[in-house]
């Protein structure tokens, strides 16, 4: 539905559900903080270079965001 909606409209549409999990659907575990809900340090990094694919929001998301992540989670 999104991906349809998408393709009529002049959007992005970012997939962030792949980057919370394992290539057999599996969740990835320790990209969630303990409570299961807020990702931690390294899932923020995974969301961030998801989002710098498309929207290019960092020269290295990847690097600067694990560290910066840590003072919000």
């Amino acid at each position: 539905m999104l991906e349809d909606a998408s393709s009529e409209l002049p959007v992005k549409l970012i997939d962030c559900y792949n980057c919370f999990v394992y290539g057999n659907g599996q969740l990835a575990n320790r990209l969630f903080r303990p409570d299961g809900i807020y990702p931690s340090s390294y899932g923020s990094s995974s969301l961030a270079a998801a989002i710098n694919e498309v929207v290019h929001i960092e020269k290295n998301a990847a690097a600067t965001t694990s560290k910066s992540a840590e003072a919000y989670f």
